[in-house]
């Protein structure tokens, strides 16, 4: 990141950026120390604990920045007290740390502390045009690009007539081309994503309804081919009993004739076995 650090003018004012911040507009944020009351020690800490998570942002150590700007924003509500009527000394703070605290979550992919650390600064500024834009790409990363363009129109409204906001108009009229584009491609994708979804669930059906014709057609088989079994079974069946009359038949002319010549011949066998049985 080409991120830089803007000095205020006036710590209360809305800063003015230059060229290389409308770039971007994703700085860090110092408070000039010349401004600061001398004699207050406890603002000279409050700068060096941001300072300090300044540097770890130019650094991309986004987490280690992160409790740094944590840090001094806990030193401000502890300094500057709202029942001792030193609250509005620790705003200029708010205002920084937040914004720079809601950077480092958009740059960490933490779409929803970003946001809430955005807000939290339109709440003490509600023009503030950086933290405008960076709420609006904040929603763009979470891909609410409705959300995302009614921020940006926000700010062509807030500079409106104001020519030395040229360059910011520029970036945000940027950004809603391109939020414009990437719109359409996800209207598109999802079109097709419908289509094909579609197209799925036809392709679906159709295979259940062939598999339906196909269950049916083995069920109506299976049905004829039980018929063929019980008719070719009582088939067997008849002809298995019509053959065991049949060998009885055979069976009682064997037993006669068997006794025929058992009645014939035994006395003629028995004259002829008589000699050696004696």
């Amino acid at each position: 990141s080409n991120s830089t650090i803007i000095k205020e003018e006036k710590v209360n004012d809305q800063p003015t950026l230059t060229e290389e911040t409308q770039k971007e507009m994703t700085t860090t944020e110092e408070i000039k120390k010349e401004e600061e009351p001398k004699e207050d020690s406890r603002i000279g800490a409050c700068n060096i604990v941001k300072d300090e998570g300044n540097a770890l942002f130019k650094q991309k150590k986004y987490r280690e920045a992160i409790a740094k700007y944590e840090r001094c924003l806990q030193f401000v509500g502890m300094m500057f007290k709202e029942k001792e009527g030193q609250a509005h000394l620790g705003v200029p703070f708010r205002i920084a740390c937040s914004r720079n605290l809601g950077l480092c979550h958009l740059r960490l992919n933490e779409y929803s502390e970003a946001l809430k650390r955005f807000e939290d600064v339109l709440t003490f500024e509600p023009h503030d045009v950086r933290a405008i834009y960076q709420l609006g790409m904040t929603y763009k990363g979470m891909a609410l690009y409705e959300d995302a363009t009614k921020q940006w129109k926000r700010i062509l409204e807030i500079i409106k007539g104001d020519s030395s906001q040229d360059g910011i108009r520029r970036q945000v009229e940027k950004m809603l081309g391109q939020l414009k584009a990437s719109d359409a491609q996800a209207k598109k994708k999802q079109k097709k994503l419908y289509a094909n979804a579609i197209k799925n669930n036809n392709l679906y059906k159709e295979k259940k309804n062939n598999v339906e014709i196909r269950l049916r057609k083995e069920q109506r088989l299976a049905e004829r081919h039980k018929k063929v079994n019980q008719k070719l079974g009582i088939n067997i069946r008849k002809t298995l009993w019509e053959n065991k009359a049949m060998w009885y038949s055979v069976g009682g002319v064997i037993a006669v004739m068997a006794g025929l010549v058992t009645y014939v011949h035994v006395p003629r066998v028995q004259q002829l076995v008589q000699p050696f049985v004696n």
